[in-house]
């Protein structure tokens, strides 16, 4: 189950990927300007849904392994997958993603709303909330202060 969970994840992670590229594609062609960053379907959750589904394959592969009595070491193969996935080539990619100037301030945006691999509902982090109570030009307090009077009414 956790292996065909982890397909399905990630199938449909890689299909969403694919459609989104070939839409701004074609926005590229007809001159409109392309949508930078996506932040719809499995993206919205997490910000590398493919990986994560990949990964829920390895842990379920892991685990049968060893339960069908397989040796302790039939579980390095995905121990190592991980710690490469995780530990490099998450980071390569999201490195990449900052490096077109465009692009830039909406993924860094995006990291701070998206949990990195493990799809939770999206959030802003203490700093980004900051930031949007500042553009907003209101202070913590007074966001309280209204909140409390909408509850009052």
């Amino acid at each position: 189950t956790i292996c065909l969970t982890g397909i399905g994840i990630a199938c449909a992670a890689d299909s969403q990927l694919f459609r989104f590229m070939r839409a701004n594609k074609e926005r590229e062609r007809e001159n409109q300007s392309t949508v930078k960053v996506l932040k719809t379907g499995l993206w919205r959750y997490s910000r590398h849904p493919n990986h994560f589904g990949e990964a829920l394959w390895w842990i379920g592969f892991g685990i049968f392994s060893i339960a069908s009595g397989g040796p302790w070491w039939t579980a390095v193969g995905w121990v190592f997958n991980h710690a490469c996935d995780w530990g490099v080539t998450l980071f390569l990619i999201e490195d990449r993603m900052l490096q077109r100037k465009d692009r830039e301030a909406e993924f860094r945006r995006y990291q701070q709303e998206t949990s990195l691999i493990i799809p939770l509902p999206p959030t802003l982090s203490t700093d980004a909330r900051v930031r949007e109570q500042k553009e907003r030009h209101v202070t913590p307090s007074s966001e309280k202060e209204e909140e409390e009077e909408e509850q009052q009414q």
